[in-house]
């Protein structure tokens, strides 16, 4: 847990710098303002009426302040110490509110600078290690664990400030009564020693709160994305009992840390009220201290326990709350460790003659059995090809090694005879054009999803790609053309329409090589023909690569490859294919055929 905060504390810096230092330097000031009004005591119980002869210090810092006021032309009177603390609550009161300020904005940089580095790393990691991460698990790290660490920024503000505000009121204590002030320092170290424990137990039981309500975050985003599946089943009852059983989880976590913090809380609140009366006793029966110097170390401690027991609560709730950083760095480093090798200092390529495949076998597990074994293929440049085959073939596998997502675990990927392991992957990925089966849009106008293709676009390249696309007359139809909206997901437009949308934000990249991931497999037919319409505005103006288990699909491609275990189990135009197989009837019913899984998605 050291090494953790220490970490912690080492990234709060590397976030913040000088804004952190600057909140720290307003709690100094706070803590002084407040440690200088203390020593005003003296003189206004002097000129109060008390007596401060024999008293030792009390008579010396008294006569000391004296000289101070005197120094700057001012008599030390009631009205004068009265006006002077004045001064100092005002002069504290603004530079607590500065301080607030600063500590927010240290809050919420801090959550920033973890944010954008994780996401980063996530968004740089290898595709094979995201297929083999909880999608779930990845954004409740991203949103809930990076929240809890903005509370830890904000309870370590608050703790620095506690901590200065105690070293001021010890600083005090000592010089009215070392001995006493040893005393209490003792027996604090004493019961922090004998809470250490207790201290251990809030920190296991943050690591659990972090494990439930991760557990939780998967729980919701199943139960969204699945809910029509959930109606349709009528699991609406089933499903709210495996959410109302993560919930209590979750609660029952949150309430034992309360608990545990609370019951921690009593028991130093309760020592501190018996160091606070041992330090009276001593004061009194043992360093014989003055009853003005008791006054004011009475007043000193009186206020210092206060905050000595709320500094230890922020302890408390940082220990509670540092689990979180462990599991963001600790994703953050898996993300770094998987980071996707794309080299932008390899030979450019450009798809001018063609993309070749010679053996190549790969596996999405070390142990498991291959995905694909001894592929070879090529796609010329200005060609439809087409992958068919059923469910858990490979095809998919294949068109992301042909795209660069995933590298073969032997065999080569080139294009135009460079190999695309030692070439400049970037300048590769940005001549494709994807679309997939699942087009995802964003809740945003349609002119925002398309320009998502690239930042440049003209308002006259979007209709041109429409129209590619057969989607302008969609679009013309809409009432806010352009700029209609949406919905969440696209849920506002129909499958076909997101699928004719999504082909013409993949032309806008103008690329080289236009992939089409089974981006007609559950459309019904009006719209299939939309966007086979589409797929033949294009044909012979780019290389395509189109992955599907349709007939009508296949007519449209000039090489076909029948994919299947694996493995290319015949190749040929579709009508010569057609003609050895008797017709393409068997391809419409090819996804009844054995071979599920074999590429695992995101999992949910």
């Amino acid at each position: 847990m050291n090494r953790t905060l220490f970490d912690y504390l080492s990234t709060l810096y590397d976030a913040t710098k000088w804004r952190l230092i600057v909140t720290i330097m307003l709690a100094a000031l706070c803590s002084l303002t407040e440690g200088i009004g203390i020593l005003l005591l003296i003189p206004t119980l002097q000129v109060s009426g008390m007596s401060l002869t024999g008293q030792g210090k009390m008579q010396s810092y008294a006569a000391a302040i004296d000289l101070a006021l005197r120094w700057v032309h001012l008599t030390p009177s009631l009205p004068v110490l009265l006006a002077i603390f004045l001064v100092l609550i005002s002069t504290r009161t603004l530079i607590m509110k500065l301080q607030a300020v600063a500590s927010s904005t240290v809050q919420q940089r801090m959550q920033v600078y973890l944010r954008e580095h994780l996401h980063r790393a996530i968004v740089n990691a290898d595709w094979l290690f995201l297929c083999r991460k909880k999608s779930a698990d990845v954004v409740h790290v991203l949103t809930r664990e990076v929240e809890r660490i903005g509370t830890v920024t904000f309870l370590t503000q608050l703790l620095a400030g506690e901590i200065l505000v105690t070293v001021i009121y010890m600083i005090v204590g000592a010089a009215l009564s070392a001995g006493v002030t040893l005393v209490v320092l003792g027996a604090g170290l004493v019961l922090a020693f004998l809470l250490k424990e207790r201290t251990k137990a809030i920190a296991a039981i943050g690591t659990e709160v972090s494990h439930v309500n991760e557990r939780l975050y998967g729980a919701i985003i199943g139960h969204v994305q699945n809910l029509k599946a959930i109606k349709a089943y009528g699991g609406e009852l089933r499903d709210r009992e495996a959410f109302a059983d993560l919930n209590s989880a979750v609660a029952e976590a949150g309430n034992e840390a309360a608990r545990r913090q609370a019951l921690s809380s009593g028991w130093f609140e309760f020592g501190s009220f018996l160091i606070l009366s041992s330090a009276v006793y001593a004061s009194i029966n043992v360093f014989s201290v003055g009853p003005a110097s008791i006054l004011i170390l009475l007043l000193v401690f009186a206020r210092l326990m206060p905050r000595v027991v709320a500094a230890h609560g922020d302890y408390q709730g940082i220990i509670n709350q540092l689990p979180a950083f462990t599991a963001i760095m600790r994703l953050r480093q898996e993300c770094e460790q998987a980071v996707e090798r794309v080299s932008t200092d390899g030979q450019m390529v450009q798809l001018k003659r063609a993309v070749e495949l010679r053996d190549v076998s790969f596996s999405y597990q070390i142990a498991a059995a291959p995905v694909l074994k001894g592929v070879s293929l090529a796609l010329k440049a200005g060609q439809t090809v087409a992958f068919v085959g059923p469910s858990g073939s490979g095809k998919s596998t294949l068109a992301d090694i042909v795209i660069g997502l995933l590298r073969p675990d032997s065999g080569t990927v080139t294009v135009d005879g460079i190999d695309l392991a030692n070439s400049n992957l970037s300048s590769w990925r940005s001549q494709i054009g994807y679309v997939s089966q699942d087009t995802v849009l964003t809740h945003d106008t349609l002119r925002s999803n398309l320009a998502w293709a690239r930042r440049d676009i003209t308002e006259d390249e979007m209709w041109h790609a429409l129209n590619l696309a057969a989607a302008e007359d969609l679009v013309r139809r809409l009432p806010g053309g352009l700029d209609t909206l949406v919905g969440d997901r696209g849920t506002f437009l129909s499958h076909g329409e997101r699928q004719r949308l999504a082909i013409a934000r993949a032309l806008l990249r103008n690329p080289t090589l236009l992939v089409l991931d089974e981006a007609t497999n559950s459309l019904d037919s009006e719209n299939e023909e939309r966007v086979l319409e589409a797929i033949d505005n294009l044909h012979g103006n780019l290389t395509m690569l189109i992955i599907a288990h349709r007939f009508s699909t296949l007519k449209r491609a000039d090489v076909v490859y029948v994919i299947d275990g694996g493995r290319i189990v015949e190749t040929g135009d579709w009508q010569s294919i057609a003609s050895r197989r008797g017709g393409f009837g068997y391809l419409d019913e090819v996804d009844d055929k054995a071979g599920e899984g074999a590429r695992p998605a995101i999992r949910q």
